[in-house]
């Protein structure tokens, strides 16, 4: 026997904040998705300058605050990143956001190994992603991981679409967080919708720890993540039937 202290959880503890992953092609609305989460947002920007205008606009149409803290390429995201953990829990924030997390990996990687970091760099690279993702999950806040994505050939030739991160991180990445979401933009007759699959389909990768989201979902992270939490409580809440049917073939005719 050890000296080691278990805790014993005999009830069960239910979720009270959620980690998303959105991931998409260019345009597909995962910045504006991002500052749509319960509010203040802060985004971790690595994007650039010009990244988050038209998510702003959008949050302030909705009354929710934004911060940003801006990481110009060559500086360390390692050091942001802890100030910024640090800032969020002192201002209230409800969720937390990094923009994109393959440019977090690889300003981290530049700076442990410039240009051409070696393989035990890369090492370091992993476990200082292992480190913040953990930390992310762990914490009090919501979380959005916005990714561009990756477009790969299977060995069976089938196409698979994956959040654009980099070696064993994207694996990590997606293992940790509660839902992984694909992002798209459905125009029709009424305008452009911003929508999100979340269930794996057409080689694309997606996830709902919750089971009670269903296919697929508006774009309002507020609303999703009121969803999530809620089936825990009442699983016979239902999803919106319209765009689990009629904007699957719109979207890419999920079945």
């Amino acid at each position: 026997m050890t000296d080691l202290a278990l805790d014993l959880f005999s009830t069960e503890q239910l979720p009270s904040t959620v980690n998303i992953l959105l991931y998409g092609p260019a345009g597909a609305g995962k910045s504006t998705a991002a500052a749509s989460a319960p509010g203040p947002v802060m985004f971790i920007n690595l994007e650039g300058p010009n990244a988050l205008h038209f998510a702003r606009k959008s949050a302030r149409d909705a009354d929710t605050e934004v911060l940003e803290v801006r990481v110009d390429w060559g500086e360390d995201p390692r050091a942001y990143f802890r100030e910024s953990f640090v800032a969020a829990k002192e201002r209230g924030v409800n969720t937390i956001v990094i923009d994109t997390l393959g440019k977090l990996r690889d300003g981290i990687a530049f700076n442990i190994g410039g240009e051409s970091p070696s393989l035990p760099q890369w090492g370091q690279v992993g476990k200082a992603m292992t480190t913040i993702l953990r930390e992310l999950r762990d914490s009090d806040m919501n979380t959005v991981l916005i990714c561009h994505e990756r477009v790969l050939d299977s060995d069976t030739g089938d196409r698979i679409v994956e959040p654009l991160v980099g070696g064993k991180t994207t694996t990590e990445a997606m293992a940790e967080v509660d839902v992984i979401a694909y992002c798209g933009a459905v125009r029709d007759e009424n305008g452009t919708r911003y929508l999100a699959q979340l269930v794996e389909s057409k080689g694309r990768r997606a996830k709902d720890r919750s089971g009670a989201l269903g296919d697929v979902v508006e774009l309002n992270l507020t609303d999703v993540i009121a969803s999530y939490l809620a089936s825990f409580i009442d699983d016979s809440l239902p999803f919106d039937e319209e765009l689990d049917g009629c904007y699957c073939e719109l979207f890419g005719e999920f079945h």
